[in-house]
C-alpha cells in the first residue's frame, strides 16, 4: 500500500530512506513495521539505546543506510540476551526481502516456544509479555507522535476571520535556513485541500521559502497527517493568503513548516 511520508527517523528502515515519494505517497510493507520492532527490542535490554550510532536521529539514519548498503555491520549492545539478539538480528535484516520471511506470526511464535522449552518458568513468561507490551507501546508511540489538538472555535463558510494571525515559515533544512537567496531547491509547497494527500497535483503554484511570513486566518486540526525531515509530526494545517493575484488567493501551510502556533478558530472543513 501506499501513504503519507510519516514515521519517526530512529525506525525507519533502511530503503525507507530512499523511498520515492510519489502521487500516492511512499510505498509502506509490513518489513518496516518488523524492523521498527528490532529497534525496540534491543531499546528494552539496552535503556534505549540504538544499534545505529549517531548524536542525532539524521546521523543515526546515515548509520542505518551504511548498514543497509554493506558497508558496516549491525553491532548490538551485549546487554542484549542471545535469544533477543537473535530475533532482533532478524528484525533487522538490511533489505526488505530478508526480512520478509519474519512476520509478526513468526516471531510471535519463537517467542512463546521459547517459553515452552525447560526453565521457562513464569517469570520468564512474565518477562516476555512485559518486553512485548513495551515494544508494541515503543513502537506505536514512536511512529506517529502529533501535536496536541486544542479545542478551538468556528468559522462560518466564507467568512474570513477579522483576527487573523501570522505564522513564518520554518524549513527543517539547515542548509535552507542558512541561505539568503530564494533558491528553488529550497522551496516549500503549500496545499490547495489539506485533507488530500500532500502529493503534486495538490499544491498551489505559489511556492515559500524560510522566514517568509504569512497571513493565515483559521486552522483545521484534523487535516493530512504530515512529517517533516526532523521527524516532527502533525495533523494541524494553516490557511494562509497568498499575494494579491495569486490564483488561488488562499492555501494551507502544514504546522510542522512553521514554529508558530498562533490562536485562531477552526475553519469550514474544505470541499473539493
Amino acid at each position: 500500500g501506499y501513504a503519507p511520508p510519516m514515521g519517526t527517523l530512529d525506525y525507519l528502515p533502511p530503503e525507507r530512506w530512499r523511498a520515492p515519494l510519489g502521487e500516492l505517497g511512499v510505498r509502506i510493507r509490513p518489513t518496516a513495521d518488523i524492523w521498527a520492532l528490532g529497534i525496540v527490542v534491543h531499546e528494552v535490554f539496552s535503556s534505549g539505546g540504538s544499534p545505529f550510532s549517531g548524536a542525532t536521529p539524521v546521523a543515526r539514519g546515515a548509520a542505518v543506510q551504511e548498514y543497509g548498503e554493506g558497508r558496516a555491520p549491525l553491532r548490538m549492545d551485549h546487554a542484549v540476551p542471545p535469544f533477543w539478539r537473535e530475533l532482533a538480528a532478524d528484525c533487522l535484516a538490511p533489505t526488505h526481502e530478508a526480512r520478509a520471511p519474519h512476520t509478526a506470526e513468526s516471531l510471535l511464535a519463537r517467542i512463546a516456544g521459547r517459553q515452552e522449552t525447560p526453565g521457562g518458568g513464569r517469570q520468564r513468561v512474565r518477562a516476555r509479555a512485559a518486553v512485548l507490551a513495551t515494544a508494541m507501546c515503543g513502537v506505536a508511540a514512536a511512529t506517529l507522535c502529533s501535536d496536541a489538538v486544542r479545542p478551538v472555535g468556528s468559522v462560518p463558510p466564507g467568512v474570513v476571520s477579522a483576527t487573523a494571525g501570522t505564522v513564518r515559515v520554518f524549513n527543517a533544512e539547515r542548509g535552507c535556513r542558512e541561505r539568503v537567496d530564494r533558491h528553488p531547491g529550497c522551496s516549500l509547497g503549500l496545499a490547495i485541500d489539506p485533507v488530500r494527500p500532500y502529493t503534486a497535483d495538490n499544491v498551489v503554484p505559489t511556492r515559500v521559502w524560510h522566514g517568509d511570513v504569512l497571513a493565515a486566518d483559521c486552522q483545521v486540526p484534523d487535516g493530512q497527517p504530515i512529517v517533516d525531515e526532523e521527524a516532527r509530526w502533525s495533523t494541524r494545517w494553516f490557511r494562509v493568503r497568498l499575494p494579491s493575484g495569486s490564483g488561488p488567493p488562499v492555501a494551507w501551510l502544514p504546522a510542522v513548516r512553521t514554529k508558530e502556533r498562533p490562536t485562531l478558530p477552526e475553519c469550514p472543513r474544505p470541499t473539493s
